[in-house]
């Protein structure tokens, strides 16, 4: 997953205090034979965006049956599944639902939000076998950055806000700094790191590096 990182330098801050910001239908049962292993990974996705979750690379014709289900926090909220025969049944009804291509089967959530947030568990069966994974999906939110100088303490604050996971932040320039990190309502978080300016530093060397 690709990493971005920020860096803020203190050189254009003067003044006291200045800043630069960037800115059920009920589950129908669904019986299906258990595999013998399955597939774990973990992705990480863009809040708002739409997902594919893709389960296996088998095509549509070859596929006899296939179910989706997603968990949290250890309960089954959904399930959607689908024979090729026949019409899907979809118990979440929050847009979600199976599409077929040529490269595979996937899951498509539209516009994906904190509450879709969970374990996906998906089975496929096929012509010549099963597949199963299990993915753990989760929300990436970029944070809001700030940076502030105050030049009479001669210390900077470097803060990154509203961000999931939570950014990881270091200096140029200076060698001991404080942090914290506080976990928000919305399961954001907010890092704020504090460095002291050493005297005869020139600000023009001190930056601020925030990673995520």
């Amino acid at each position: 997953f690709k990493t971005n990182a920020y860096i803020l330098i203190l050189i254009s801050l003067v003044g006291n205090a200045a800043n630069v910001t960037e800115e059920k239908l009920q589950s129908t049962p669904i019986t299906s034979t258990k595999p013998l292993g399955t597939e774990h990974r973990s992705e990480i996705v863009e809040l708002d965006r739409s997902v594919d979750l893709m389960c296996t690379n088998q095509t549509w014709n070859n596929t006899i049956f296939i179910v989706w289900k997603k968990k949290k926090g250890g309960i089954e909220e959904c399930n959607i599944a689908k024979r090729t025969s026949e019409l899907e049944v979809n118990s979440c009804n929050d847009g979600k639902r199976i599409q077929n291509r040529q490269n595979g089967t996937f899951l498509h959530i539209p516009h994906f939000q904190y509450k879709d947030e969970g374990i996906y568990y998906c089975e496929v069966v096929y012509q010549g076998g099963l597949h199963a994974s299990q993915i753990n999906v989760s929300a990436r939110v970029p944070p809001k950055i700030n940076l502030v100088y105050d030049i009479t303490q001669k210390m900077a604050t470097c803060t990154a806000a509203n961000s999931k996971p939570a950014a990881n932040i270091s200096w140029i320039g200076v060698s001991n700094w404080t942090e914290k990190t506080t976990k928000n309502p919305d399961h954001t978080y907010t890092v704020e790191s504090s460095a002291s300016i050493p005297d005869n530093t020139s600000l023009q060397s001190v930056s601020c590096v925030v990673e995520h």
